[in-house]
Order: C-alpha cells, then sequence, then structure tokens
C-alpha cells in the first residue's frame, strides 16, 4: 500500500493532537499533585504557560494560539477558576510566544536562552491579564497585588523553564 504524501502528513499531524493531549494531561498530574512541593510564599510556575509558549514558537502563530486556547479552555475546567479566564490567557501566551516562530530556525530559539525571556514576558503578560479577573485580590490593589504575585510568578515560571532549556540541550543519543 503506498502512502501519499498528503497522508502522511496528516496522520503526523494527528500524532502531534495526540502528543500534546498526553503531555497536557502529564502536566496536569505533575501540577496537582507536585506543584504544592515548589510553591514558595504562595507563588507557584505556570508550567502550562511554559508548554503552551513551547508549542507557540515550535509550531507557529495559529497552532500556538489554538493550543493556548484549548489548553486554557481546559484548565478553567479542572480548576474552577472562573470560566474564560484561562483560555483568553493562555491565548494571549500562544500569539505572543508564537512572533518568536521562525520556520527555519525554530530549534535554535526553542532551545537557545532566549526562550527564557520569551517566557518571562508571556508570563508578565498572562498575569497581568489573568489576576484582572481575580477575585480574591482582598484589600491590596491590583498594582501591589500584581506587583507581589503576578511579577513574581512571572520570574519563578521563568527559572522553571529553565529547565525546558536544558532539557532541549541535552544531546540525542542513538542506541
Amino acid at each position: 500500500m503506498i502512502l501519499s504524501l498528503k497522508n502522511i502528513n496528516k496522520q503526523l499531524n494527528q500524532n502531534k493532537y495526540i502528543k500534546y493531549g498526553i503531555i497536557t494531561i502529564l502536566l496536569t498530574i505533575f501540577n496537582f499533585s507536585f506543584i504544592s512541593f515548589i510553591t514558595i510564599f504562595n507563588v507557584m510556575p505556570d508550567i502550562f504557560l511554559i508548554f503552551v509558549a513551547w508549542i507557540a514558537i515550535k509550531e507557529g502563530r495559529l497552532f500556538g494560539i489554538f493550543a493556548g486556547f484549548i489548553i486554557g479552555l481546559y484548565l478553567d475546567f479542572v480548576s474552577g477558576d472562573v470560566m474564560g479566564i484561562n483560555a483568553l490567557s493562555k491565548t494571549v501566551v500562544g500569539f505572543i510566544a508564537a512572533n518568536f516562530h521562525k520556520k527555519d530556525t525554530t530549534k535554535q530559539i526553542v532551545t537557545e536562552w532566549q526562550f527564557i525571556i520569551v517566557v518571562f514576558l508571556c508570563a508578565l503578560a498572562h498575569n497581568f491579564i489573568y489576576f484582572l479577573f481575580f477575585v480574591n485580590i482582598g484589600n491590596q490593589g491590583y498594582i501591589l497585588f500584581y506587583l507581589r504575585f503576578g511579577l513574581s510568578s512571572a520570574f519563578y515560571t521563568a527559572f522553571i523553564s529553565v529547565f525546558v532549556y536544558l532539557f532541549q540541550l541535552r544531546p540525542k543519543t542513538k542506541y
């Protein structure tokens, strides 16, 4: 049986969706099981933001925006947040990170230190949007709340993205 190039490309894309879906589920399990162990002063890194940024840089704008929306909507359902807040903020992350997608240099950008800067910029924008709709700000104003939680979360998320950077730099060994 001879497979056409179109069928091969379609099959690879379907496998890509399945792979990203499985990674999202594994990240969910990790997030709800272990992220509390690395929370510092009620500030936790956003591993889904890192994943959406990585997808957007790797796959491009349309796929990055779509992935950000789907992953954000999924997070809205499983986390109990205000419906749509994660979908909106992760979509913006996909849009911003996709601006760093270049077809010929995708692997370079994902594996270089610039990825950490991209994640930091995405985290700043994400937290700005996310905390606009956050209901538990309390007596502090939005600016103080953003400086305390939004900025520190952006730095922490960028720090955690260093591990993605290191993972990407590992030499691939053939067995």
